[in-house]
């Protein structure tokens, strides 16, 4: 026979579940209402195509040029979607969620969050400019997506074979991202008035259609390795240019064989058939990990460290170097006679 206490634990906690499903009954019926009075309270209403022209307009006021492509190709396809909705007020989380698990059939769950992200960004400044009283994207769960291993730090040997195999026309741009670090959007927007040539460094400044991730201009010393790499692209450049009748110190660093700047896309594109050429695995940010480890392993501060990434927050270069410093550390285990 049950005790009275098991009897009671029964009944309270059948009372405590009955007692949570009326409550999400009761706000779940108060958001269907708050739904409903929303056209009746907000300020200002707007079809979905007038909506998407302001806010693209917005991000192409706010963000880098580059993150503006991507929000404008990926909302495109979301409007698209929902091209059926006439007022931005129709647009329901049902809407968004039968986007998500079509768009989840030719996308990877990663780059399906992503898009989420931009929809529910965009809905929140929807809110604040008073189009919609609340955001229809807001309950719409991310997808679970296994966290991804800190990039590759690549062995001097395995730095030497890809710096021996590497195409000539691609040499250049590998050394320069071991050598200096740079992210892939730093790389292709840099110009010959970055570079001072004379004093052995290099600016990452902003521009008017690119920023640093941080918003933070930085400077990176010019070894003399990668220096003599620069004259010898300037040199061939300048050739160019003299027969185009433009100014050399305007002009990106690296361009593509047809002469016109890399794009992020066009960068990859390029790799990814330098990669298969080569049997290598690595991606270009690998080769930003790899400049980070080794100026750790030669006892470089994590402030200069800090500086020369170009990190806004030294919370992101310590994660990289405890990484390392473990990695250090079993191998020196190996070491042990025994």
């Amino acid at each position: 026979m049950l005790s009275t206490l098991s009897i009671m634990k029964m009944f309270f906690k059948q009372f405590f579940f009955y007692f949570r499903k009326q409550i999400r009954r009761f706000f779940d019926l108060l958001r269907y209402l708050l739904i409903l009075g929303t056209k009746a309270f907000c300020k200002h209403r707007v079809s979905t195509a007038d909506f998407f022209k302001i806010y693209l307009n917005y991000c192409k006021a706010n963000v880098s040029h580059g993150h503006f492509l991507s929000i404008q190709k990926h909302l495109s396809n979301f409007w698209r979607a929902i091209g059926h909705r006439h007022s931005l007020l129709e647009v329901s989380t049902v809407d968004i969620e039968n986007f998500k698990s079509v768009f989840l059939k030719t996308a990877t769950p990663k780059t399906v969050n992503k898009v989420l992200k931009y929809i529910k960004a965009m809905f929140n400044r929807a809110l604040d400019w008073n189009y919609l009283t609340v955001n229809p994207a807001q309950r719409v769960k991310l997808i679970k997506v296994p966290k991804s291993n800190i990039p590759h730090c690549l062995t001097i040997k395995e730095i030497k074979e890809l710096l021996e195999k590497c195409p000539s026309w691609f040499y250049p741009i590998i050394y320069t991202f071991l050598a200096t670090g740079m992210r892939r959007s730093e790389l292709i927007h840099l110009r010959w008035c970055d570079i001072d040539m004379r004093n052995h460094l290099i600016h990452i400044n902003n521009q008017d259609t690119f920023h640093t991730k941080s918003f933070l201009p930085r400077t990176i010393g010019l070894k003399q390795k990668l220096y003599e790499t620069f004259q010898n692209i300037q040199s061939k450049n300048n050739e160019k240019l003299k027969e185009q009748d433009k100014n050399p110190e305007d002009q990106f660093v690296f361009i593509s064989s047809e002469g016109l700047p890399y794009t992020s896309s066009v960068l990859q594109k390029a790799w990814m058939k330098v990669r298969k050429e080569l049997g290598v695995n690595y991606r270009l940010h690998d080769f930003r990990h790899t400049f980070c480890s080794y100026l750790i392993l030669r006892g470089v501060d994590i402030k200069t460290v800090q500086m020369l990434m170009g990190h806004s927050d030294v919370r992101t270069t310590m994660q990289i170097y405890s990484h390392v410093q473990t990695v250090h550390l079993q191998k020196a285990i190996e070491k042990l006679p025994y």
